[in-house]
């Protein structure tokens, strides 16, 4: 199955890759922009710890771009997986084989072993410290 990635500009410019989801690197730009331009409506309790959280939880405080989300999705997409899962593999880039299982569902009867090997090494060109090492 072939799964599109659908892409949507907001009015500050920011790219947005569903509307119904964002990825953790998404919710830190708008949170970002929003916390720089204030104006007359502070960020809340909520924003500001999430922001807060994101600086602290993303690898030098940002994700992959929206150019790398989609790339990885378009390498992702001869796999059956749902949109969460591909989600979940944005924002965490998860590197070991454990981590496959549990985040797909069912993994162990969608997928055969060497499948869910190819996932974590396609995951594995995304993660910032490995391509910090190759460096």
């Amino acid at each position: 199955m072939a799964s599109k990635t659908n892409t949507n500009k907001m009015s500050n410019g920011i790219t947005i890759l569903s509307k119904t989801v964002m990825t953790n690197h998404e919710v830190y730009t708008v949170l970002s922009k929003r916390d720089q331009f204030e104006g007359t409506h502070p960020m809340t309790e909520v924003e500001s710890e999430t922001l807060k959280y994101l600086k602290t939880s993303l690898p030098e405080g940002k994700g992959l771009s929206t150019q790398e989300q989609a790339t990885l999705m378009e390498e992702l997409s001869r796999f059956d997986l749902n949109s969460l899962e591909k989600l979940q593999f944005i924002n965490l880039i998860p590197n070991a084989l454990v981590d496959i299982y549990a985040i797909v569902n069912d993994c162990e009867n969608r997928f055969s072993k060497e499948d869910a090997e190819e996932i974590v090494s396609i995951l594995q060109k995304y993660r910032v410290d490995t391509v910090a090492n190759e460096e």
